[in-house]
C-alpha cells in the first residue's frame, strides 16, 4: 500500500504567502485548483493587482475582466495593503464604482487608478473617506472631494496625471495631507 504525501498543502502558511505574493492575481487565484488546502489561500493576498500583466488574456474582454475583480474582490480575506486598478478593459463604471466602494470599506493603504477611457472617471466620494491610505495615483480621473472632505491625514505619495479638480479643490486637498512628502503632477495638453 503507497501512501502519497501532499507536500504542497503542508507548507507553512507564510511560505504560502510568500510563493502567492510573486504570482500574478490571475495565477494566484489557479492555485485553488492544487488541493482543497490551497483553495482560499490567495484570498489572503494584501496586494491586490488589476493589469494588462496579470490579466493579459482579457484585454478586451470587458465582462470577463469585471468577473474575474468581483471573485477577487468579494472573496478577499483579511487587510488590504495594495490595490492597483490599471486595466484597458476596464471601461464600466458602475462596476468600478461598486469596487471602489468595497475597497473603502477595507482600510487600504496604497491606491493606484489608471483609466484609460473617455470621457475621465469620476471618482466616488467614497474614496476620500479612506484615512489609511499612504499613497495615491490618479490617472485620467475627475476628483470632487465632498465638503466634508478633511484630508488624508496619513498620505505621503500623491501622484496625479490628467486629473481634473479646481485650484480650490487642489489646494484644499495638499493642505490637508500632513504628511505629504512627494507630489508628482503631470498634465497632458490636447493636440488640434
Amino acid at each position: 500500500m503507497d501512501i502519497e504525501f501532499d507536500n504542497l498543502s503542508d507548507l507553512p502558511s507564510d511560505v504560502t504567502e510568500k510563493i502567492l505574493s510573486f504570482l500574478p492575481m490571475k495565477e494566484a487565484v489557479r492555485t485553488s485548483i492544487l488541493s482543497s488546502k490551497w483553495r482560499y489561500k490567495w484570498a489572503i493576498l494584501p496586494d491586490l493587482v488589476f493589469d494588462e500583466l496579470g490579466f493579459p488574456g482579457v484585454l478586451y474582454k470587458h465582462d470577463k475582466l469585471v468577473k474575474m475583480v468581483d471573485h477577487v474582490l468579494f472573496l478577499l480575506i483579511g487587510p488590504i495593503n495594495k490595490v492597483k486598478l490599471s486595466h484597458k478593459g476596464l471601461n464600466g463604471t458602475a462596476d468600478i464604482d461598486r469596487w471602489i466602494l468595497h475597497l473603502s470599506r477595507n482600510s487600504m493603504r496604497e491606491f493606484i487608478f489608471r483609466f484609460w477611457k473617455k470621457p475621465e472617471y469620476k471618482m466616488p466620494s467614497c474614496l476620500f473617506s479612506c484615512q489609511d491610505l499612504v499613497h495615491l495615483e490618479f490617472c485620467n480621473c475627475l476628483l470632487k472631494p465632498p465638503r466634508t472632505f478633511k484630508g488624508f491625514k496619513s498620505l505621503k505619495k500623491l501622484e496625479i496625471e490628467s486629473v481634473t479638480l479646481t485650484q480650490d479643490e487642489f489646494e484644499n486637498l495638499v493642505v490637508c495631507c500632513p504628511l505629504l512628502k512627494y507630489l508628482t503632477m503631470m498634465f497632458h495638453q490636447a493636440q488640434d
